[in-house]
C-alpha cells in the first residue's frame, strides 16, 4: 500500500507544535514513522534525500 498522511503546519496557527518538533527555522520538513522521528531537514531542504527517505518509508509500509 503506497499512502503517506501529510500535513502542512503554520506554527503562527499551532504554536504548540513549534515546541514539539523544535521548529526553529523555517521551511522545516519533518518525516514520521509510527510516531518516531525519521528524518529531519530544516531551511534548505535536499530534494534528492527527501525524496530518498520517502521512498524507504513506502517501502517499509509495504513489507
Amino acid at each position: 500500500m503506497d499512502s503517506l498522511e501529510t500535513a502542512l503546519v503554520k506554527v503562527e496557527d499551532l504554536p504548540q507544535v513549534k515546541g514539539r518538533f523544535l521548529a526553529f527555522s523555517a521551511p522545516l520538513v519533518v518525516l514520521l514513522m509510527n510516531g518516531r522521528e525519521v528524518s529531519r531537514q530544516a531551511r534548505f531542504i535536499d530534494f534528492d534525500l527527501l525524496e530518498k527517505d520517502v521512498v524507504y518509508m513506502l517501502d517499509a509500509l509495504e513489507s
